[in-house]
C-alpha cells in the first residue's frame, strides 16, 4: 500500500508540480540525473521508493510535503493580527509553545500531511514554531471537500483541501495560504442538489476564524488597516514606477525648454505664483510620458528591479477610480495611461489593487523566469495575493514581505 496518499500523487492535482518534486530528487535523491526525461508519474515512483528506504527518509519526504503546501499556484491572504504580550512571550520559547499549542492540536499531536484522516472537520493537524529573523508559528490545516469539474457538471470527487497558516506573532502579520479553486462543496458523505457549496475565501475565513480563537487576537479598525496596506502597496509600485536614470538623464536635459512653457501657460492663463508649481508638475510628466511611450528599449523600465507593474487600480476622495493596464506583458511606463492616472495615483500615496510581473528568484526547472502576481487590498481589511503559476515559496515570501515591509 503507498505511504502517500493517491491525491497529491494524481496527475489532476497541482500541489506537487514536476517542478518542485525534480528539485527535491536533485536535492536529495539523485543530484545528477537526465531530468529533462522525467514525467510526474516517475518523479513520485522515485520519491516513494526514497521515503520507503527508512524511517529518516520518510521523515524527510513528509516533511517536504508539509513544507511544500506554502508555494504553488495559490492565494495568500495578508492579515494585520496583534498577539497579547504575554502569550507573545509564552510561545516565543519551543517549551511554553509545546505546551500553549499540543491541546489545541485536532489529534493532540503533530500529524503529516500523509498520516492524516481527512473529514468533514476542520483539522488543525501540524503546528511548529521557525525561530530567526521572523518568528513565525506554521499551523496546517486540512479537511476534505467535494469539487465539481464544471459548475453544471454531474461529475463530482472529493478532495483534500489543506491551508497553511504563517503567524509572525511578533510583528502581527498573519498570511494563510490556499489553492484557489472553484466549484467547490462542502463534504457531506453524499453528494447532492443540498451540498452546501462554498469558496476559497469562505475555507481561508474559517480557518482564520480558528486561528483567531487559538491565539485570542483580532482586528483594529478595519478602515485603518485597509488604508495602511493600500499605502503598502502604493509604496511597493512608487519602488517599481520610478524614473529610469536614462529618462530622468533627458529630462535634466529639457528643464530649461519645460520651465519656459510652464511659465507661458501661468502668464496667459493668470495662474496664481502658488500654483505655478501644479503647471510644472503637468509638464513634467507631459515630457516624461511622450518620452517614456516612445524610448526604444523598454528593459530600461525592468531593469534592477524586483518586479514591473503591468496594471494597477486606485481610487480618490471622491470615489473615482482609476484603471491602468497593458494590452500585453510589458511596463505601465510604455502607456499613455498610466501617466494620465499618475497624478491622482500620487496625490492620494494610496493603491487598492495592482498586477505584477515578478521575476523569480527560485529557477530550478521552471521555463519563465518571470510570474504573474495579482495584489489586492480588500474592503474588508486583507490584502490577497494570487499566484498565477507555480511559484516557489521563496517566491512567495519575498513577494509578502516586500509588501508588508513598506
Amino acid at each position: 500500500m503507498s505511504i502517500i496518499p493517491e491525491f497529491y500523487k494524481s496527475k489532476d492535482e497541482d500541489y506537487f508540480t514536476i517542478p518542485a518534486l525534480k528539485k527535491f530528487i536533485k536535492d536529495n535523491i539523485v543530484p545528477q540525473h537526465n531530468f529533462s526525461s522525467l514525467n510526474k508519474e516517475e518523479c513520485w515512483k522515485m520519491v516513494e521508493g526514497f521515503a520507503e528506504e527508512s524511517e529518516q527518509n520518510k521523515e524527510k519526504v513528509f516533511s517536504w510535503m508539509d513544507n511544500t503546501m506554502g508555494e504553488g499556484i495559490q492565494e495568500s491572504y495578508i492579515y494585520s493580527r496583534i498577539c497579547d504580550q504575554v502569550l507573545n512571550a509564552q510561545i516565543s520559547k519551543k517549551q511554553g509553545f509545546e505546551s500553549f499549542i499540543t491541546p489545541k492540536l485536532s489529534f493532540h499531536t503533530n500529524r503529516h500531511l500523509c498520516e492524516n484522516q481527512y473529514n468533514s472537520d476542520l483539522s488543525l493537524v501540524r503546528a511548529t514554531l521557525e525561530s530567526g529573523k521572523n518568528d513565525l508559528i506554521r499551523l496546517l490545516f486540512c479537511k476534505k471537500l467535494y469539487y465539481r469539474e464544471e459548475k453544471k457538471s454531474t461529475i463530482t470527487r472529493s478532495i483534500y483541501y489543506p491551508v497553511v497558516v504563517e503567524y509572525f506573532f511578533k510583528s502581527g502579520w498573519l498570511i494563510i495560504k490556499a489553492k484557489s479553486r472553484s466549484h467547490l462543496y462542502e463534504y457531506t458523505g453524499k453528494f447532492d442538489d443540498s451540498t452546501p457549496p462554498t469558496s476559497t475565501k469562505k475555507q481561508v475565513e474559517s480557518v482564520l476564524a480558528r486561528v483567531e480563537q487559538i491565539f485570542n487576537i483580532h482586528s483594529d479598525d478595519k478602515n485603518k488597516i485597509c488604508h495602511s496596506l493600500k499605502m503598502k502597496v502604493f509604496n511597493f509600485l512608487d519602488s517599481l514606477v520610478k524614473t529610469p536614470p536614462e529618462i530622468q538623464g533627458i529630462l535634466d536635459s529639457l528643464s530649461s525648454p519645460m520651465d519656459s512653457i510652464s511659465n507661458n501657460i501661468a502668464e496667459l492663463c493668470s495662474v496664481k505664483d502658488g500654483k505655478i508649481n501644479d503647471i510644472r508638475d503637468d509638464i513634467k510628466n507631459l515630457f516624461e510620458k511622450h518620452i517614456s511611450i516612445n524610448y526604444s528599449d523598454i528593459d530600461v523600465f525592468k531593469r534592477g528591479k524586483v518586479a514591473y507593474p503591468i496594471r494597477l487600480s486606485a481610487t480618490d476622495e471622491e470615489e473615482t477610480k482609476v484603471e491602468t493596464t497593458t494590452a500585453r506583458f510589458e511596463p505601465l511606463q510604455t502607456k499613455e495611461a498610466f501617466f494620465a492616472s499618475k497624478k491622482i495615483l500620487y496625490s492620494q500615496q494610496s493603491c487598492d489593487g495592482l498586477t505584477i510581473m515578478w521575476k523569480r528568484k527560485s529557477k530550478d526547472f521552471f521555463p519563465d523566469v518571470e510570474i504573474p502576481i495579482k495584489i489586492k487590498v480588500a474592503t474588508s481589511g486583507e490584502c490577497v495575493i494570487s499566484f498565477r503559476k507555480y511559484t516557489a515559496k521563496e517566491d512567495i515570501d519575498d513577494v509578502i514581505w516586500t509588501i508588508v515591509s513598506f
